[in-house]
């Protein structure tokens, strides 16, 4: 892990606790991963210099951002459905000097967009940290990464899917505000409830 410092929030950003969505806009507020939990929640994926981090539902962009910053990750990912978090999350990675190897898509996770799709069968590790509704609706494409190859990984915040076992939980403490815990899911999560 590289010795860079703690994900400050932009001045000119709002509290990046606020969400401001309306139900059925999309399958989550934006509520920013809390800065201090940014190490913990990586770490559990055990992220290397051979992965590809992809977040569905990146917001401002600090996973996709920090696993390449700090934990050395080939590439990262994000996909952002609201158009100005998504510009915020490209300009985060270039001030941060990583936007050579972390690409923003502006796009809806749902849809069949061809960059989202190719995003998805490059990643290692996929992060989402979505309402447990939106992590339902994805179950299947969760499923099926998993499925891909033994070393696919999930990292899923706050929730997990209702049909996985997690291979880990890491509570994060009253430190993310809420008290939240860190899915990691991996081939041997396949074991599903009808089993």
């Amino acid at each position: 892990m590289r010795d860079i410092p703690l994900w400050v929030e932009d001045e000119d950003d709002d509290d990046p606790t606020k969400s401001v969505w309306l139900e059925g806009d999309s399958l989550a507020p934006y509520l920013g991963t809390p800065a201090e939990s940014l190490d913990a929640v990586l770490s559990t994926a055990r992220i290397d210099s051979t992965d590809v981090l992809v977040d569905l539902g990146c917001g401002d962009g600090r996973l996709p951002i920090w696993a390449v910053a700090r934990f050395g990750a080939r590439r990262g990912v994000g996909v952002e459905l609201d158009e100005d978090l998504a510009a915020k999350a490209v300009k985060h990675a270039q001030s941060r000097g990583v936007a050579d190897r972390v690409r923003i898509i502006h796009a809806d996770i749902e849809t069949n967009d061809k960059l989202v799709r190719a995003a998805l069968a490059d990643a290692t590790v996929l992060a989402l940290f979505l309402l447990p509704e939106g992590i339902a609706r994805l179950e299947p494409h969760l499923v099926r990464h998993l499925e891909a190859d033994h070393q696919n990984r999930i990292l899923c915040i706050g929730w997990a899917p209702p049909n996985l076992e997690p291979a880990k939980i890491v509570p994060l403490g009253p430190s993310s505000g809420a008290g939240l815990d860190v899915f990691l899911f991996d081939r041997s999560s396949l074991r599903t409830s009808e089993q």
